[in-house]
C-alpha cells in the first residue's frame, strides 16, 4: 500500500524526533496485522461476555463493548 511508505516518509520530512517514521512504520505494521472485527466479537463470547457489540467512530475507530456475565 501506497500510504505504508508515504506516511513514514512525510512524517521524516516534518518531524523532530528521529525516531517518528519508524514508530509510523510500526503503525501500519500493527493495522496490517490487527484482529478481524467479527473474530473480535466471536471471542468476546466464547469468553463468556454478554451484549457484545462494537460501535464505528468516524467510520474508522472501532470501539467493543460486553458485560460481565454475573455469576
Amino acid at each position: 500500500m501506497l500510504l505504508h511508505r508515504v506516511v513514514p516518509w512525510l512524517a521524516k520530512l516534518a518531524a523532530r524526533q528521529a525516531d517518528t517514521p519508524r514508530l509510523w512504520s510500526y503503525y501500519w505494521d500493527t493495522i496490517d496485522t490487527c484482529a478481524a472485527p467479527g473474530g473480535v466479537l466471536r471471542t468476546l463470547e466464547s469468553a463468556g461476555f454478554a451484549g457484545v457489540h462494537r460501535h464505528l467512530e468516524l467510520g474508522i475507530f472501532s470501539e467493543y463493548r460486553a458485560q460481565k456475565p454475573v455469576h
